[in-house]
């Protein structure tokens, strides 16, 4: 084809008019966008006419422009510069802000910028899958001190420290309860590097004291081996754990009253043989619950939908699926599926079956949780609740010999003598109850 192009004189054949056109037509070099300059809160490069110059001086990119406006319309809240250095009114005008982005997304751009230091995000919606970004400001070590940090979740409208995202505890320090200290460890975002390494060094005592415990534990559950005692398990179980169980419940409940629930024995013993065989750590956390609902996982124990029952998730399943359970240190989080002033203390086996998410418990093997007790707040049966008018015939059979605290009618059923003594444990857990 080349030579068909040639003359015979060997001179090119291509008039010179064809060649300016093809010079025209000829593919044009790229010309390269100047950046504008770099995000002062993400530091990506920011192109020409993408760029939101605020009024303190500051240059964003769009999206960290109408991120910021979204976290600031979601609080209620006029617009502020994100860099927590500057903080300064900035206007955004409506049509920059546009469609919102997905909680998921904002919370992912935030925790990668400074933003996130004047931002924690709510523990209550966190537990339930959502990132919910909750405005606030720098923290230093004299706010821990104050303990007046308060925050109010826009979504759900919890309110909270937001230096250790406990139950607001004014006068009282962060570092003055150990279950504030373990979570300032879990934070979201994480607190600056001056606050979190001090809240590392108090968890090491906060550790040390929950190692012994659960040794002691151990050491009194080790007599129940090969017995299925269910009722000893129950006692040894309260008995380590009763301080932290009645400040848990202290949170939602004023002068609460525990009695133990009148499990089947079938469920008490199936629990106890896990317990044997895993050796697991027994740990305490609450469930909330329609309180309907207790005659049937007394007689059958806490059950996950759709596992040999046909029982449906009523509350979704952000975590998977699984029972449900609450810390003993966020009670609050149980109480808000509860229909009345009540709620159940659990003992969760600590197995590879449990997933820890937040401030939950999601257990994944129906026989490593079980109910030991029925929380409620005192008056509560007064005002038409009973033990006696819940544990129906669906509930009567063989239950285990559970005698009632001063008030409570006896579930009926084969439950031993009803006429025995009480024993030392019961005793002491009936004054507990009038004490709180």
């Amino acid at each position: 084809a080349d030579d068909f192009l040639k003359l015979a004189d060997g001179s090119d054949c291509i008039d010179s008019r064809a060649s300016k056109i093809q010079a025209q037509v000829s593919e044009p070099e790229e010309v390269q966008e100047e950046s504008t300059g770099a995000c002062d809160l993400c530091c990506s490069e920011i192109l020409p006419g993408t760029a939101w110059s605020t009024t303190c001086g500051h240059l964003l990119c769009i999206c960290c422009t109408t991120i910021t406006a979204q976290v600031h319309s979601a609080n209620s809240l006029a617009t502020r510069c994100p860099l927590p250095e500057c903080r300064a009114s900035i206007d955004v005008e409506a049509d920059v802000v546009g469609v919102p982005e997905l909680w998921i997304t904002v919370a992912d751009r935030i925790s990668r910028t400074a933003f996130q230091q004047v931002v924690v995000f709510c523990p209550k919606c966190e537990d339930r899958g959502m990132s919910m970004p909750v405005l606030t400001k720098s923290y230093g070590n004299e706010d821990t001190r104050e303990g007046v940090t308060q925050c109010v979740c826009f979504q759900c409208s919890w309110s909270f420290c937001g230096i250790c995202r406990s139950p607001c505890h004014p006068s009282e320090s962060c570092y003055e309860d150990p279950s504030r200290v373990v979570r300032m460890g879990k934070r979201r975002p994480p607190l600056p590097a001056d606050l979190a390494e001090k809240a590392a060094e108090k968890a090491v005592d906060v550790l040390q004291a929950a190692k012994e415990k659960t040794a002691q534990l151990q050491q009194d559950l080790s007599e129940t081996v090969g017995k299925q005692d269910f009722d000893k398990i129950r006692e040894f179980f309260f008995k380590a754990h009763e301080r932290d169980i009645l400040k848990g419940l202290s949170a939602v409940f004023s002068n609460v009253s525990i009695t133990p629930v009148p499990l089947s024995r079938h469920v008490g013993q199936c629990f106890a043989k896990s317990l044997t065989e895993s050796g697991a750590e027994l740990r305490p956390a609450f469930h909330g619950t329609n309180h309907s609902n207790y005659p049937s996982i007394f007689q059958n124990g806490l059950l996950i939908p759709g596992e040999g029952n046909a029982l449906r998730v009523v509350h979704g399943a952000a975590h998977g699926r699984g029972v449900y359970t609450a810390n003993v240190d966020a009670a609050w989080l149980s109480e808000g599926f509860c229909t009345a002033r009540s709620m159940l203390v659990c003992a969760v086996l600590q197995t590879a079956s449990v997933r820890h998410v937040g401030d939950a418990m999601v257990v994944g093997v129906a026989a490593h949780v079980v109910p030991m007790f029925m929380a409620e707040e005192n008056g509560f049966r007064q005002q038409g609740w009973s033990m006696s008018a819940t544990v129906t015939a669906q509930a009567k059979g063989n239950m285990t010999a559970v005698p009632a605290t001063k008030g409570t009618a006896q579930a009926k059923g084969k439950m031993g003598s009803g006429s025995a003594p009480k024993s030392k444990f019961m005793l002491r857990l009936a004054k507990k109850s009038q004490k709180h």
